[in-house]
């Protein structure tokens, strides 16, 4: 079942659900997606941090190989604190590359994106309580809200106003079902 939301959008509903359920759109069904074939590795509690700092590293990199490192830096207990918010924010940027390079998780633009990584959970842990879920429920899962905030939503680095009202509706929604509770939460969308 679509999300609330996608319902106002007859079009968009009947993509979600082909693509989440059905035959699949343009060839691909959601199983073959490199973040949900590597993040079904991820216990779900996890999950949605996992996906969040990774979606902001997948720019003009090869996603399949971003989308394996990321699971194998979060299956690492020496790197598992990458994708706790909060543990993130009390590093330097110097420790958050560190452990982005042991498993390759770095990307394209390495030193970039342990700025942005780092940036990104300062923002989480400080303002919405070390999750992307914080974000989402301060404004009611609305994407409309949440992307007319823009930069008043904080240092989001990583991922752009359209990435943002996603996190609360449409781009995310072929992994974040499981992600929240395992059920789907009514988003109030585009």
């Amino acid at each position: 079942m679509a999300p609330v939301g996608l319902c106002a959008f007859p079009q968009a509903a009947r993509l979600f659900e082909a693509f989440y359920s059905g035959s699949g759109v343009l060839g691909k069904k959601r199983e073959d997606m490199p973040e949900y074939f590597h993040l079904s590795r991820v216990p779900l509690k996890d999950r949605v941090n996992v996906l969040t700092i990774a979606a902001a590293l997948d720019y003009q990199t090869d996603a399949d190989r971003l989308w394996q490192a990321a699971v194998e830096t979060y299956l690492d207990p020496e790197t598992r604190w990458l994708f706790d918010m909060t543990q993130v924010a009390r590093h330097d940027v110097e420790d958050v590359y560190g452990a982005m390079s042991a498993h390759g998780f770095t990307g394209r633009y390495p030193n970039n994106n342990a700025w942005y990584v780092w940036r990104l959970c300062r923002t989480f842990a400080h303002r919405y309580g070390g999750s992307p879920v914080g974000l989402l429920e301060e404004y009611g899962y609305d994407a409309r809200l949440i992307h007319g905030r823009g930069k008043r939503l904080g240092d989001l680095p990583g991922l752009s106003p359209a990435e943002r009202s996603c996190l609360s509706g449409c781009g995310f929604l072929r992994m974040w079902p499981e992600s929240i509770s395992g059920t789907y939460r009514t988003f109030r969308c585009l």
